[in-house]
């Protein structure tokens, strides 16, 4: 009976990532290849949009890793304080860019977002629509690049430092010995903002800062089928990241079981303080911007009861999509990894394993790095000749997942590269099959990082509307849709205090998930 159970959730996740990732991709390539050639011309405006973007790009990422570095000083060591500071960079990791546009819109435009005429604003143009784009991508980006520099600190340059340091001052000593050290990290650090930046909507879009993610939008509301040709520049690009990111892959494995040890840190505190606790309170005060905007803002606290009766509806059936992406997401990763596990068996079967775990794995890849937009056009054209799906949330749980579902493969796979082969070799030394080693012994040590991986796709998809404005049905409810429609109009306390009702959520299940990540490694240690 367990094996059969086991067998039906492992035969849904497969179901899941072909309809999910699969049929959509067989879609969209159906529609380019029937666009004539002819409409996929690219014009001057075009090429201007996609270096504009590319220099937001760049310019957000190199900003980030000046915030991160500023955050990294307070990640690396034990202090009693850390826990807090992982939630709080998790929560800001984790909400909707568009939020940040928003707070800073009402900063420098209280009349709304829409005020575009140069003339009507108190401030310069590129400070509002470039310079605002820029630091709302570095705001969103920093946690990254504090996690990945600490992370780099703690595996490459903390003894070379400590070393230099008996002939040399401990500034001195950094600059000298550990910035050498550290830049094949502050590279992949800065690679990633940039990428993660890509791939972002919503923030150009309200900053009017228009780039190459807006024109594919307007393609499809022009209707003349050119999302996916027009795609192809941003996917080159995005190649051209990945490619300057290979040599780095090391050091990306060294994340990776990071995550799957869900301990970031063993060490003593990289200093003490002033200056560690200064660069961490520096940081977070650019982080807190943001949010003191926000609350600065709100006018009326009746506002928090108002907002909920206003938007019941569009919390229910956001809710409902979220779970529903959290559940399938959670489905996908059991089974890709299972059938890594299985794939470990040199047979005709461990070969086909290996192969459609690898298939689907780069297909859940290609789909996070596309434009989000592209993914909601994939989405709608897999299923708008099916009313029983398409006038459902079913369609808004398949954006999530194409968009996040490569966060829990990546993190049973980095559970898989931390505990290594033993493990598994542990599992079948008393003869049990592959399904009962795989749910027995190897899956118990991934339970965690799945169901927190699994929580992170529902609080995405949660508020996500870059991709899902395509395909919300009439009679579904979006909060982010709702979010992104209001946002447009200025100041607004029911605005202003549902965005706070999701970032308490946020906190409150990102606080959680790094109390049972800290209370684990704590049994760990004691067990040991």
């Amino acid at each position: 009976m367990k094996n059969l159970t086991v067998s039906v959730l492992v035969l849904c996740g497969l179901v899941g990532a072909f309809v999910g990732l699969a049929l959509p991709l067989v879609a969209i390539g159906w529609e380019a290849v029937s666009v004539p050639t002819e409409s996929a011309f690219f014009g001057q405006r075009q090429l201007g949009l996609l270096l504009r973007g590319v220099v937001l790009f760049v310019g957000a990422g190199i900003l980030a890793q000046g915030i991160g570095a500023l955050l990294a000083a307070g990640l690396v060591g034990r202090r009693w304080w850390r826990p807090l500071l992982v939630v709080f960079l998790l929560t800001t990791l984790l909400t909707p860019p568009y939020v940040f546009a928003y707070a800073w819109s009402l900063r420098l435009l209280p009349e709304g977002v829409l005020v575009g005429d140069a003339a009507a604003m108190t401030w310069p143009s590129w400070v509002v629509r470039e310079g605002r784009a820029i630091a709302c991508l570095a705001t969103w980006l920093a946690p990254l690049a504090a996690c990945v520099l600490a992370i780099g600190w703690q595996r490459s340059a903390r003894a070379v430092v400590d070393l230099a340091a008996l002939d040399a001052k401990g500034v001195c000593a950094t600059l000298r010995v550990g910035l050498p050290v550290m830049w094949p990290w502050m590279a992949l650090s800065l690679l990633l903002t940039m990428v993660l930046a890509s791939t972002e909507f919503t923030i150009p879009h309200l900053c009017q800062a228009y780039t190459w993610n807006t024109e594919i939008l307007a393609a499809l509301q022009a209707s003349d089928g050119r999302a996916f040709m027009l795609a192809v520049p941003l996917y080159v690009w995005l190649l051209i990241l990945l490619v300057l990111a290979y040599p780095l892959r090391q050091r990306m494995r060294a994340l990776l079981l990071v995550v799957g040890e869900l301990r970031f840190d063993r060490g003593r505190s990289a200093g003490r303080g002033g200056p560690s606790l200064f660069a961490t309170l520096s940081g977070l005060a650019v982080l807190a911007l943001p949010w003191l905007f926000l609350v600065s803002n709100l006018r009326s606290s009746d506002a928090f009861r108002t907002s909920w009766a206003l938007y019941r509806e569009a919390w229910i059936d956001s809710l409902t999509a979220a779970l529903g992406t959290a559940i399938l997401a959670g489905l996908v990763a059991l089974a890709l990894d299972y059938l890594r596990f299985v794939a470990v068996k040199r047979s005709r079967v461990g070969v086909l394993s290996a192969g459609v775990a690898m298939i689907l794995t780069l297909l859940a890849v290609g789909a996070a790095l596309s434009p989000p937009v592209l993914v909601g056009e994939a989405t709608l054209l897999t299923w708008q000749h099916l009313p029983a799906v398409r006038d459902t949330s079913l369609p808004i749980v398949f954006v999530g997942l194409a968009r996040f579902g490569v966060i829990p493969i990546f993190a049973l796979y980095a559970v898989r590269l931390a505990s290594g082969p033993t493990l598994a070799a542990m599992a079948r030394a008393d003869g049990a099959t592959h399904t009962a080693a795989y749910f027995r012994v190897v899956l118990a040590s991934g339970r965690l990082p799945l169901a927190a991986a699994s929580g992170v796709c529902g609080l995405l998809t949660l508020a996500e509307v870059s991709a899902a404005q395509l395909v919300i049905p009439p009679g579904v409810s979006s909060l982010g849709l709702t979010l992104l429609n209001e946002i447009h109009f200025g100041r607004n306390d029911d605005i202003i205090a549902i965005t706070l009702h999701l970032l308490a959520l946020i906190t409150a299940v990102t606080a959680i998930a790094v109390l049972a990540a800290f209370v684990r490694n704590r049994n760990l240690r004691m067990g040991g």
